[in-house]
């Protein structure tokens, strides 16, 4: 296992702000969210029991795992606005955006696991999409439900995470051997209807 370094989370961090913010893409982004969790953490655990019992646990991506990385790459504000004027359909933009992100996580992801060998971590990943069976349409690994674990948000009424930058970008993760200082994260609801009812945006009924 590699030796903890308080190093590693500004150089993935930084990592994932430089390649966003020159990905050579159509799609325009905000600035990135990045969140760290122990994979020791007994929430993840406890997806095999409200998602699925085949839900992978950290170590099962990579034996030996003792962190994990989730990040968020919100879109810019004229790809939500390009969607929400095609209410009954996607946008041409937001599918675009749904294709270059995950190249982009991808890209991601493999530079960080490259970087990281570097010095001595290892570190794995599952795709961003069409990480599902294609009978249960399970996820092994959801993305979501990592991100709200390693503290970059809530799930809204809309199964969706809501984090500081909203919901409408892509999610990425990876896990590795070394230790991260991990920061204490106050559990905050952020969907309004599940904190008093006052919204039902995401539900048109």
């Amino acid at each position: 296992m590699a030796q903890p370094s308080d190093e590693l989370p500004g150089l993935i961090a930084g990592t994932i702000h430089s390649l966003v913010s020159g990905a050579d893409t159509v799609t325009e982004y905000r600035a990135p969210l990045v969140g760290f969790a122990s994979a020791a953490d007994p929430r993840f655990r406890e997806l095999q029991q409200v998602v699925h019992p085949n839900h992978a646990l950290p170590d099962d991506l990579l034996p030996g795992a003792r962190s994990v990385v989730s990040f968020f790459l919100p879109f810019a504000p004229w790809v939500l606005e390009a969607n929400a004027q095609h209410p009954e359909q996607v946008a041409d933009e937001w599918a675009v955006a749904y294709v270059e992100t995950n190249r982009l996580i991808g890209h991601i992801t493999e530079q960080l696991i490259h970087d990281l060998a570097e010095r001595g971590v290892r570190a794995a990943t599952e795709s961003a999409t069409h990480n599902f069976d294609a009978k249960t349409l399970v996820s092994r690994w959801a993305h979501k439900s990592v991100a709200v674990i390693a503290g970059l948000g809530s799930f809204g009424l809309h199964h969706m995470v809501i984090t500081e930058a909203g919901c409408a970008g892509r999610l990425g993760s990876l896990v590795m051997d070394a230790d991260l200082p991990i920061p204490p994260v106050e559990a905050r609801e952020r969907c309004l209807y599940w904190v008093d009812g006052s919204c039902l945006e995401c539900d048109p009924r």
